[in-house]
């Protein structure tokens, strides 16, 4: 969870496996209210899921920068702020006005979603198909760091492809030549705690 609410995981974990982990658990929980038909059981449902969905929308917005492609990154963060407008007006509407008002929100909003989304996957597959680069996204803005930014690229796409010592490696090599930016500092940091997590003698 720290390394989440710190930046330090990739986008795919934050996006993908802590929202869908969201999802069961909030519905599980859900569930669970209705079936225990009890006031109290459901506000504990209600509030132990507005909590995941903080925790959720920060980490997403965290680990934003840490993919292969500056796209996805853009999208996730288009993602958390139409979620962070449309949840709490779809869960107000829900609990003190209408379910039907409520759905509508959510219909729009999944709607814009699914819409971005394709926009997004439309570019990634032109630029695929064309052979242009893709723009890797940077969290630093200091443009001094030009003589070790192709072993940092290497290393995250290293890192992403699970090769934590090859990226350890190059990450080590690009210190050497100039001190790593906070992102970059931050993939290092999580090769030595994978590595670790492999081989305790590490």
């Amino acid at each position: 969870m720290k390394e989440l609410l710190n930046g330090e995981e990739s986008l795919v974990t934050a996006f993908w496996f802590v929202g869908i982990g969201y999802v069961l658990l909030s519905s599980g929980f859900l569930a669970l209210a209705v079936l225990a038909d009890s006031k109290l059981v459901l506000v504990f449902a209600l509030i132990f899921t507005a909590i995941f969905f903080v925790f959720y929308q920060i980490s997403v917005w965290k680990c934003s920068d840490n993919c292969s492609w500056i796209g996805w990154a853009n999208l996730a963060r288009i993602v958390v702020v139409i979620r962070t407008v449309s949840f709490p007006i779809s869960f107000f509407l829900n609990v003190f006005i209408s379910s039907e008002y409520a759905k509508t929100i959510n219909v729009y909003s999944n709607a814009l979603e699914i819409t971005i989304s394709l926009i997004v996957f439309s570019a990634f597959l032109y630029f695929k198909v064309s052979g242009k680069s893709l723009t890797r996204p940077e969290s630093t803005g200091v443009a001094s760091v030009i003589s070790n930014t192709n072993y940092i690229k290497d290393a995250k796409a290293k890192f992403l492809a699970g090769d934590y010592e090859g990226a350890l490696a190059l990450f080590n090599t690009a210190d050497s030549i100039e001190k790593l930016d906070e992102s970059s500092k931050s993939f290092q940091t999580m090769c030595l705690r994978r590595l670790k997590k492999r081989n305790p003698a590490v």
